[in-house]
């Protein structure tokens, strides 16, 4: 029996359950990433232009950072498997959409439903954790949470660059059927999470408008910045200053709310607010190395779809090893800022290696540059995310574990927006599919397209410093040995601001 402070009992064969269920969700969403992300090249060889490129990623990432937040409440408010049952859902359609794509506008489209599921599954996944394991022993559980991105570093990459190189890439979105119908099966006969004794009644949907549309008119103007308009031309500096209204009114609104949204006094605590913007930049510099160092194994060094793709293996295998480890660490010692504090400087020693890149560059050389990106992440992604379930009340995990994955999400989207924006001006008039694929055949065209993501991977390095002054900021706080230990409140009135302060401080 797994035993909570509150007296609540759950058998350990019901949590072990459980527990598969929501990784097998996960599972979906990871393999689904590195399948597209390894035919990517050839996808867009065959339905447009290179200026698509980032599009294809930044749909997905956009309906995702969206939706993330308002899944996150409605899961506090009604359950997890509701939500969860709908990602899945939403992620076989976007499947099929995908796989009967005639035109690029219509593949976009693909991912962005394919994103309003994957809002649902990644956030949700590890909130559900967060409901069964407390604190002290949540970091032995990260090695599971772990392994399922190792087995879609391998399953991913292997089966998206052999139906590449020899199918045709529609089954890049097939494939992933059989999963979610296995996922699908499994959640619906075997996830029973109990409700919260103490979650909320009501859901702001006025906030989750306002938020939306801030993020989204935000994003727009960032993935369009630089690429389909001049950065300080009339249209993005109309979104930007549109977003920053529409984000502003949501911060004033959520904070007369009972039962807001996003609960804004969360972020009174430094492991919240330095815990989120971490995730923000560890977020930009993994996507930038997810998307384009395929990009370079293809288009510099001539790889197939299926040997490039192989590369982000390595990535996702050495951030197993130091997400197991250093739970296990973080498990027996109860203490964590010395992962944080690794993780930053570990990546940048990766990035500096892939900044060096060029077109007399073997494959180990890309190799080692990705167990070192890998072994950073390990020590930062779901270290972030404990410590920020640690500093909450346990009523506020799903909202505080869908923010702490929309910053991811941001990062990700910015990352890709901004480091596609640095390429493209690298690359003579602007990109040429040629040179991104290596199809134009003449030898400049790989030394032009290593010579343009230069820049992209040095990017890596102060992104590295940056989350390492965050992740400093970070006090150590005691790991909480219970998952239900809430002062019990029937809602978020300011009124009980003070006794969630005194609860987080206890």
């Amino acid at each position: 029996m797994t035993a909570h402070s509150d007296g609540y009992l759950l058998p350990r064969r019901q949590t072990l359950i459980a527990i598969i269920g929501v990784l097998l969700g996960m599972l979906l969403a990871a393999l689904n990433q590195t399948i597209v992300a390894t035919a990517l090249p050839v996808i867009v060889s065959d339905l447009g232009g290179v200026e698509h490129y980032s599009w294809v990623f930044t749909a997905y990432m956009l309906a995702a950072a969206v939706t993330t937040p308002i899944y996150g409440r409605l899961s506090d408010v009604h359950g997890r498997r509701l939500f969860f049952i709908l990602g899945i859902v939403l992620f076989m359609a976007g499947g099929i959409v995908g796989a009967t794509s005639q035109s690029m506008t219509q593949l976009v489209l693909a991912r962005g439903i394919q994103g309003l599921g994957a809002g649902a599954l990644m956030p949700l996944a590890i909130a559900t954790i967060g409901d069964l394991v407390p604190p002290s022993d949540r970091g032995r559980w990260q090695g599971l949470t772990g392994a399922v991105f190792g087995v879609a570093s391998i399953l991913g990459p292997t089966t998206g660059g052999y139906i590449a190189d020899n199918a045709d890439w529609r089954w890049v979105f097939l494939v992933s059927l059989p999963v979610s119908f296995v996922a699908l099966a499994f959640i619906v006969t075997t996830l029973r999470i109990p409700p919260h004794p103490e979650r909320g009644t009501h859901v702001d949907y006025t906030g989750a408008a306002l938020l939306a549309a801030g993020l989204s008119v935000t994003l727009l103007a960032t993935v369009r910045g630089g690429v389909e308009a001049p950065w300080d031309s009339a249209q993005i500096v109309a979104l930007f200053a549109a977003g920053a209204v529409l984000i502003a009114t949501f911060i004033a609104w959520e904070r007369r709310q009972e039962q807001p949204i996003v609960p804004i006094t969360l972020f009174r605590e430094r492991p919240v607010t330095f815990g989120t913007l971490a995730g923000f930049f560890t977020g930009m510099g993994m996507f930038g190395t997810i998307v384009f160092v395929p990009l370079f194994m293809q288009g510099a060094l001539g790889d197939s779809a299926t040997a490039s793709g192989l590369v982000l293996a390595p990535l996702m295998l050495s951030m197993v090893v130091t997400t197991a480890w250093s739970g296990a660490v973080i498990t027996r010692t109860g203490r964590y800022r010395w992962a944080l504090l690794s993780g930053p400087v570990v990546m940048g020693v990766g990035f500096w290696m892939l900044s060096t890149l060029d077109i007399g560059s073997g494959r180990l050389h890309a190799t080692l540059a990705m167990v070192v990106v890998g072994l950073g992440l390990g020590l930062l992604l779901q270290n972030l995310i404990l410590v920020i379930q640690n500093a909450v009340p346990s009523r506020h995990m799903g909202a505080a574990t869908s923010v702490a994955q929309l910053s991811r999400s941001l990062g990700n989207t910015v990352g890709v927006a901004v480091m596609g924006a640095i390429l493209l001006a690298g690359l003579p008039g602007g990109g040429d599919l040629g040179t991104i694929t290596g199809a134009g055949g003449t030898p400049g065209d790989g030394a032009t397209l290593a010579r343009a993501l230069h820049p992209v991977f040095e990017l890596g390095l102060p992104l590295m410093a940056v989350t390492f002054v965050l992740v400093a900021l970070i006090p150590q706080v005691p790991l909480r040995r219970g998952v239900r230990d809430d002062v019990a409140v029937p809602a978020e009135r300011p009124q009980d601001r003070e006794a969630d302060e005194a609860e987080l401080v206890a």
